[in-house]
């Protein structure tokens, strides 16, 4: 086991000391960590490693506690007055519709009211029941306080009323990407129209406001719905098509990694920066930093790398299903690339344990 992978194990379990898991989910933490410990010293590792194992996960339980104090906890209130800043639409079915806005304390919420959703960028008096997202109803099922955050959301406004509207504001970064999908989405229903205009919007920047509701229900029968939010899927086909148009055009590997890791980091900008893009834009960095340098893209140290990263930057989201989903494909990828290449390795260039086994 390679440094860096050690450290990046190290990083979660640590991370996942003071998530709030269940006592099997306790449990299987404490035991990684002894497990880990244990590896580091019948492998005879330096002192130097077993040092750094025992800093991460120090340093990185104390990363995870701080980032869970500063999150916003939001317990039931009583129904009140709120200004908010109106963001971007998330459902309109003409007699109810949803949409994301901005308290003035901070907080990013759920709006439901009654009728068209306002314009991003209106600054509102809204009146409404501010209340938490619902946790796991059952012991094992996911809790829709995790999901919405994966989305941005830290509470929801419920029978939300818009009292006053004023002059819209244009200089919040969030409201000109709003507007901005708005113009979009327009110019997608100009030449496509729906439903596909907002299929395509899905994809692209995970617009499902204007999605029918058979058509939205479609996808979640079929279990396809995870192509309407931009993740992994969506950033690596967009760095394979920038890497693979320069690369056609002669430039070399390292300003061609670079400029693909510019156009990641943009798309999953103008995406929403949701969780789930984030954190596939760190993984994909990674592996085409990689390449850059001439090493494996899927290999477990840049699994690693991008695991540490994502620990550092987003610890809230390490003890969350997608978490654990997205780095058990990328290491299976990772595995299956590293066996088939040792498979059709030449024997002259293979390992000697591999080439007697060949042989």
């Amino acid at each position: 086991m390679t440094v860096p992978l050690t450290v990046g194990i190290a990083a979660v379990l640590g991370t996942l000391a003071t998530a709030p898991l269940s006592l099997d989910g306790r449990v299987l933490d404490v035991l990684g960590i002894l497990a880990l410990y244990a590896y580091t010293c019948v492998s005879r590792e330096t002192r130097l490693v077993r040092a750094g194992v025992l800093l991460a996960l120090a340093v990185f339980a104390c990363n995870a506690w701080i980032a869970r104090e500063r999150a916003p906890h939001v317990a039931e209130l009583r129904t009140a007055r709120y200004a908010a800043l109106a963001l971007a639409r998330t459902r309109d079915d003409g007699a109810a519709s949803s949409f994301a806005a901005v308290l003035d304390g901070g907080l990013t919420v759920l709006a439901h009211v009654r009728g068209t959703p306002p314009p991003p960028g209106e600054r509102l008096v809204l009146r409404g029941r501010l209340e938490p997202f619902d946790g796991p109803r059952n012991p094992g099922e996911p809790s829709q306080v995790e999901l919405e955050r994966e989305r941005g959301f830290d509470a929801q406004l419920a029978r939300a009323e818009i009292l006053q509207t004023r002059a819209p504001s244009l200089q919040d970064p969030r409201v000109v990407l709003a507007r901005a999908h708005a113009w979009a989405l327009a110019q997608l229903r100009s030449r496509l129209g729906e439903p596909a205009a907002s299929i395509v919007a899905g994809e692209l920047w995970g617009e499902r406001a204007d999605l029918p509701p058979d058509v939205r229900a479609q996808f979640q029968e079929t279990g396809t719905v995870h192509v309407l939010v931009t993740a992994g899927l969506h950033l690596g086909v967009v760095a394979a098509i920038v890497v693979a148009l320069l690369s056609f055009c002669s430039v070399p590997r390292m300003p061609a990694c670079a400029l693909a890791i510019v156009a990641v980091w943009a798309f999953a900008l103008w995406s929403g920066e949701q969780l789930p893009a984030m954190r596939a834009a760190v993984m994909v960095t990674v592996a085409l930093v990689a390449h850059a340098f001439g090493r494996a893209s899927f290999s477990w140290n840049a699994l690693a790398l991008a695991a540490i990263a994502i620990a550092a930057l987003r610890p809230l989201s390490v003890a969350t299903p997608s978490f654990a989903l997205s780095f058990s494909c990328g290491g299976a990828i990772s595995h299956a690339l590293q066996r088939s290449s040792t498979l059709w390795m030449p024997m002259e260039h293979c390992p000697p344990r591999f080439a007697k086994r060949s042989r």
